[in-house]
């Protein structure tokens, strides 16, 4: 079972209020009840479950996604309530990041092989969510601040839909550069010399490329992505494609707009 085909939209809470995952969990179960997926005497319950799950170990995956869940006996069919962060929660999480995403979980006791199957579509990465350095107008992303761009464009390919979640700072009329790079080690001079205004960071990727930025005129992204993509040695780089992103999250001082793009 896929996460899309469980959630409804009254479901997500597009701007979680809660700073540490035990209210975030507690937000979401207030989600259920209040859209009458789940009775209020049965509250307690599902808080208690989820809280011993959590407890025992955390449901903080990666890539800005957690997975609290627990088994019950008050319920007939999985539930699933949906929450945003841009600012992040701290959920314990296996590769250190604040869970953007959180996915609460309710499954009857004795599903337990529809929750592994529930669990599975989520691991086969039917929704992704990240954050981005800069968004521009038509769609075309810049990311890769931190490094992990290589990973972060594999995970954003393979999502069904791929949610980025931004401050309000985040919009740009045009992207401006550095654009992140992942260099291979070998020829790592030659390529350098190839790209031109080329600064590398002096530290390497999870996966062991070379981190660098590029400080020439981006003008055209898809131009610019061209080019960087055909030139021998970059491994990845920070632009992504409009193409890529489904759902544009914008965190302002009034609230949370919500960009569906596709």
């Amino acid at each position: 079972m896929l996460l899309s085909e469980l959630i409804q939209e009254d479901l997500v809470k597009m701007n979680l209020e809660a700073r540490n995952k035990w209210d975030a969990i507690e937000e979401l179960v207030d989600l259920l009840v209040g859209a009458h997926e789940l009775r209020l005497a049965n509250r307690a319950e599902v808080l208690d479950t989820v809280f011993a799950r959590e407890k025992s170990l955390s449901t903080g995956l990666e890539h800005g996604l957690a997975v609290p869940h627990g088994a019950v006996e008050c319920v007939g069919d999985i539930l699933a309530a949906v929450g945003l962060s841009a600012g992040g929660i701290p959920f314990d999480s296996l590769d250190g990041a604040p869970a953007r995403l959180v996915v609460l979980l309710v499954i009857p006791r004795g599903a337990a092989q529809r929750h592994v199957r529930t669990l599975a579509g989520i691991a086969r990465l039917d929704l992704a969510v990240d954050g981005a350095d800069q968004v521009a107008p038509d769609g075309w992303i810049l990311k890769g601040g931190g490094g992990a761009q290589t990973r972060e464009r594999i995970v954003a390919a393979a999502a069904r839909r791929f949610v980025v979640i931004v401050s309000s700072d985040k919009p740009v009329p045009r992207l401006r550069a550095p654009v992140p790079l992942e260099l291979l080690a070998f020829g790592l001079d030659a390529t350098v010399e190839r790209l031109g205004d080329v600064r590398l960071r002096g530290r390497t990727s999870p996966d062991g490329g070379h981190l660098a930025d590029w400080h020439g005129e981006i003008g055209d992204p898809e131009r610019c992505a061209t080019m960087l993509s055909s030139t021998p040695g970059v491994v990845s780089h920070g632009l992504f494609e409009p193409e890529l992103m489904t759902d544009l999250v914008v965190a302002t001082g009034a609230g949370v707009e919500h960009r569906r793009l596709r």
